[in-house]
């Protein structure tokens, strides 16, 4: 059953693929970022995270010559499972506890 609810960003999202590992209680797993800002981030992950659940993310963002990896940490805020999708059908929206601890605008 979906829990994303409408569109309640508060910062400009950029779209922007990139690979993400998400490390919880649950242990580690592997997402692509769909989009991002500076409060939050949008991902599509190999498995299910539940809402309310803290994270921390290790992601790879490209920079100039090298991709540099920025680890965040957040909080579930919104699930969705995209029956439609095989790979990567879950759809995870984190609100970062330092928004300005991400900066993808200047990543891409």
């Amino acid at each position: 059953m979906s829990q994303l609810k409408p569109d309640s960003r508060r910062a400009t999202r950029y779209a922007h693929w990139f690979p993400i590992e998400i490390h919880s209680g649950r242990g580690e797993q592997l997402a692509v970022g769909r989009d991002a800002s500076k409060s939050g981030i949008l991902m599509a992950s190999l498995g299910r995270i539940e809402v309310g659940e803290a994270v921390t993310l290790r992601c790879k963002l490209p920079g100039d010559g090298e991709a540099r990896i920025q680890q965040i940490r957040g909080r579930v805020v919104r699930y969705e499972l995209d029956p439609a999708v095989d790979f990567f059908p879950h759809l995870i929206a984190v609100e970062l506890e330092v928004p300005a601890s991400l900066d993808l605008a200047a990543a891409i």
